[in-house]
Parts: C-alpha cells; sequence; structure tokens
C-alpha cells in the first residue's frame, strides 16, 4: 500500500536520539535570521508535497496508467507496495545521517545527495517513460507479479529511487528542524510552516493529479517534478550551513543508546513508534479510495483529485490554526482530541 498524505508527518521522530546540537545556531538569534531556515523548511515539504512517488502528484496517474496497461488492483497495490520501501527505511537513514556524517557534516551533505537523487531520478523517468527498455529489472516485474511488462521494471526502479531521495530528505530536514527548533522553543511553529506547505502542496496535487491523469501528461509531470526537487537541492545549497562535527561515530552510538535507555527514553519512543504504526495502518489509504470511486463509483479521475483538494483545503485550516494554539494547548489533551478525530473520520466511511 503506498505512503498516504498522513505519513508524511513532520512530526515524525527523525533519528533513534537526537545527536549533540552542533548544528543549531545559538538561542539568542534575531527573527530575521530565522527566515531563510523557515523558508527551507517550507521549500521543502512543500516540494516533497509535489513529488513524493506513492501519496502525491505521481501517485494517481501512474494508478492510472497501470490500470490501463491491464494490471489488477493487487499489482498495482504491490507496485506501490514496493516503491514504498523506502518509507520503511526512515529509521536506518536517521542512524546514517547520525553516525556516519560526510566531512564532519550530518545534515547539509545527505540534502544534497538525496534531492540531488530524486531530480536525476524523476528526469530520467521523463526520459524512458513512452520507450521503456524491455528485459531491465526483471525483478521487480517478478515481485509485484507482472512480468509480462516488460518495462516495469526500469519505471519501478527509478521511481524506487526517487522515493529514496525524497524520503532521505524527510530524515534530514526534520532532524535539522528539531536541531534548530529546540533551542528556541520554536518547534511547533515550525511544524506548523512544515505541515502548511504540504497541504499547499497537496491542495495543487488534488486538482493536477486529476487533469494529468485524464490527459495521460506523466512525462511532462516527471519533468516538472525533477525540475522541482532541483530547486530543493538549489535551496539547501545556498541556506544550510553546517559546522564539522569531531565526535566519532562510535562515540555518537554509545551516546545515544546511554540517553535512550535513561529517563523512561526508550519506552516512550517505542510508544511513539507503535502509535504511528496503528495510526497510519488504514485501509481506507489513497489507492484503495481511488480505485473505489474511478472503476466501481464511475466519478472520474479528475472529480477524485478534486476531493484530495477539498481534503488538503481542512489540512491548511488545521495547520495554520495549529501555529497559535500548539503553546495554548497542553500536550495530553493535543494526542487524545486527533486520536478521537481520526477515529471518528474513518467511522464516517
Amino acid at each position: 500500500m503506498g505512503q498516504s498524505a498522513d505519513e508524511l508527518s513532520p512530526s515524525d521522530p527523525p533519528t533513534v536520539a537526537a545527536p549533540p546540537k552542533a548544528a543549531a545556531p545559538p538561542a539568542n538569534d534575531s527573527r530575521p535570521s530565522m527566515v531563510p531556515l523557515l523558508v527551507l523548511f517550507g521549500t521543502l515539504y512543500f516540494v516533497q508535497g509535489i513529488v513524493e512517488p506513492t501519496a502525491c502528484l505521481p501517485a494517481q496517474p501512474l494508478q492510472t496508467q497501470l490500470r490501463s496497461w491491464g494490471f489488477s488492483a493487487g499489482q498495482i497495490g504491490r507496485f506501490f507496495g514496493v516503491i514504498a520501501i523506502a518509507w520503511s527505511l526512515k529509521p536506518l537513514f536517521g542512524l546514517i545521517s547520525d553516525f556516519l556524517p560526510i566531512a564532519g557534516r550530518r545534515r547539509r551533505p545527505y540534502l544534497l545527495l538525496s534531492t540531488a537523487a530524486a531530480g536525476l531520478a524523476f528526469l530520467l523517468l521523463a526520459a524512458v517513460w513512452e520507450r521503456p527498455p524491455a528485459g531491465t529489472a526483471v525483478w521487480f516485474g517478478w515481485l509485484i507479479g507482472a512480468t509480462e511488462q516488460p518495462g516495469v521494471g526500469q519505471i519501478g526502479c527509478l521511481l524506487l529511487v526517487a522515493g529514496l531521495g525524497v524520503a532521505m530528505t524527510d530524515v534530514a530536514i526534520d532532524a535539522l528542524a528539531v536541531e534548530t527548533g529546540q533551542p528556541r522553543g520554536i518547534t511547533g511553529q515550525i511544524q506548523s510552516v512544515q505541515w502548511f506547505a504540504l497541504s499547499v502542496a497537496g491542495l495543487l496535487v488534488g486538482v493536477g493529479g486529476g487533469f494529468v491523469a485524464h490527459h495521460q501528461l506523466q512525462r511532462q509531470m516527471f519533468v516538472g517534478c525533477g525540475l522541482l526537487a532541483l530547486s530543493s537541492l538549489a535551496v539547501a545549497l545556498l541556506v544550510v550551513h553546517e559546522p564539522r562535527h569531531a565526535a566519532s561515530p562510535r562515540d555518537n552510538v554509545q551516546g545515544a543508546w546511554k540517553q535512550l535507555c535513561s529517563d523512561r527514553r526508550l519506552p516512550i519512543l517505542l510508544s511513539a513508534a507503535a502509535f504511528l504504526f496503528l495510526w497510519n495502518f488504514n485501509p481506507f489509504s489513497s489507492n484503495v479510495l481511488q480505485e473505489y470511486m474511478t472503476r466501481e463509483l464511475r466519478l472520474g479521475e479528475q472529480f477524485y483529485g478534486n476531493m484530495v483538494s477539498v481534503q488538503s483545503i481542512g489540512m491548511i485550516v488545521g495547520c495554520l490554526t495549529y501555529g497559535w494554539y500548539c503553546r495554548r494547548v497542553s500536550f495530553g489533551l493535543l494526542i487524545h482530541s486527533s486520536i478521537v478525530a481520526g477515529i471518528v473520520s474513518t467511522l464516517s466511511y
């Protein structure tokens, strides 16, 4: 099952334990100094909300194209399941980013590598979309039970690379948000900016995805996604400035494990992981809804896309209000209210 928009949460723990905050600027920085960082957080989440292949702009046109190629609902689900593996590797990406710095830096190199990988993968997809090479990556077709489609493996592998790039970017930018926001006590406001950008992207994705699917403009879509990913590379290159870290990976691992085992942090982390697993293990995913609404109810691709945009309007309102009340409402009330709202919304189906 593909990664839903609800899973792309800026509040997801990006790493197993917070590393030393050497990358965070001093707490007495002036407010204007935060503007470039907020632009960074908003831009990268906006781009992620557009290009992520399993739940954002490419998702609806891809599912429509796979159906037109004769894929069954089960094969489509397996296709999205394979390219969504990147999101299951986020804990690994967090460990790599924390404990294996490149040239002494934990965030900036991984941001540059991941955004570049996503951009190049999308541009290569645009180049091979109409005539994918036959006989390449046959293992992918075997995994999804579609060996009769000789070119789908190449497409799937490139989408997997793009997904890996987006997921790694998500981990690195979340870690940077924590390191930047915690010293200032503005983590909630940063999350509000991130979710607002993600929701605005979702508003565009709904209408745009329906248009692309209806007019079969997948190749042009991949070009746009590639250029957007490269634009996030440019923003990260200009805005993220990170000092070198002198600590060795072994010292970081030992320190992280000690922090996890102290003050009951490990049970809290495991509880959060269990909560997120149960929260996102939802059969009413975007893939299921699209299949039912367009094939069974025959409501049309554009209609389905418009409904995605309507959902994003609600998310935008929630983000704007959250930035105001997140510091005024207790954490327990926020958690319990969100659970109740999730139960009610799911039961409404």
